[in-house]
């Protein structure tokens, strides 16, 4: 429910807490909810985020 309160929808979402197939089952829910695009990271991968709009 705390996703719908966003403005504007985000360049991507990062799904990094949960075990086994839970961020996995997450991110395909919040692909279909909202049609938003969602990475779960392997453990300790890095991600360079960027400040451009």
């Amino acid at each position: 429910r705390w996703l719908s309160g966003f403005r504007s929808p985000p360049r991507e979402v990062f799904i990094v807490h949960g075990e086994g197939e839970v961020p996995n089952l997450f991110a395909k829910v919040v692909e279909k909810e909202y049609g938003w695009k969602t990475t779960v990271p392997e453990y300790l991968t890095r991600i360079a985020l960027s400040t451009d709009a």
